[in-house]
C-alpha cells in the first residue's frame, strides 16, 4: 500500500482526524491523531509540528524492517508488527551496551486492523456492548427468578385450596396431592 492509500484508508476506518507524516527529523513515519486546536509555536521539530497542528503521535513505524543504529549506522533487522529492544551487534563487539526500542509496522492493511483495536471509540463500544449483554443477562435472571416464585405459589394454591388431583394411583382412588 502507498503511504497516500494507507492514509486515506486509515481515514476511512478511523476517522478524518488520523493523519501520516513523514519525519524528516527521526526519518520515520508518523501516525498522529488530532487531539486540539493549531496553536503558534516556534520551530520545526517533530513536536513543534504536532503543537502547531495540534495533533498527538500514536504510532512511529519505519520504513523499512532494518533499524539503523544511530551511532555506527548498522543496520538490524526487525520483526514486523512488534515492539522490540534492539542492540547492535557491531556496538556491542566495541564495548558499548546501548540499547534502542524500535518497531516495524508496514503500511499495510493489519497496521490499521492492529491500530483499530486501540481506537478510543472502539473502547466505547465495546463498553455500551458488554452494559447490553449485562442488562440482558439481570433481566433473564430476574424472569427466572419470577418463574420459580410463580411455580411455587401454583403448586401452594392446590394444597391451599385443597383440590384433588387424580394421579398414577390405583384405579379410580383419588389421590390428593402432597397426602403421601
Amino acid at each position: 500500500m502507498t503511504p497516500e492509500t494507507f492514509e486515506r484508508e486509515m481515514q476511512v476506518r478511523l476517522g478524518p482526524h488520523y493523519r501520516l507524516r513523514w519525519s524528516d527529523e527521526r526519518h520515520v513515519w508518523c501516525i498522529e491523531h488530532k487531539v486540539g486546536r493549531k496553536i503558534d509555536f516556534p520551530g520545526d521539530s517533530d513536536r513543534a509540528i504536532r503543537l502547531r497542528d495540534g495533533y498527538h503521535l500514536v504510532l512511529e513505524t519505519l520504513p523499512s524492517n532494518l533499524f539503523i543504529c544511530p551511532e555506527c549506522h548498522f543496520p538490524t533487522p526487525l520483526e514486523p508488527f512488534e515492539k522490540q529492544e534492539v542492540v547492535c551487534d557491531y556496538c556491542k563487539l566495541h564495548g558499548s551496551k546501548r540499547r534502542h526500542i524500535a518497531a516495524y509496522f508496514p503500511l499495510v492493511d493489519r497496521t490499521l486492523t492492529w491500530l483499530e483495536q486501540w481506537h478510543p471509540r472502539r473502547g466505547a463500544a465495546i463498553d455500551q456492548e458488554l452494559q447490553a449483554h449485562n442488562a440482558t443477562l439481570a433481566r433473564d435472571r430476574a424472569r427466572a427468578r419470577g418463574n420459580v416464585a410463580e411455580d411455587a405459589a401454583l403448586d401452594g394454591w392446590s394444597r391451599l385450596i385443597g383440590s384433588v388431583q387424580f394421579g398414577y394411583t390405583k384405579r379410580g382412588t383419588p389421590h390428593q396431592f402432597g397426602a403421601d
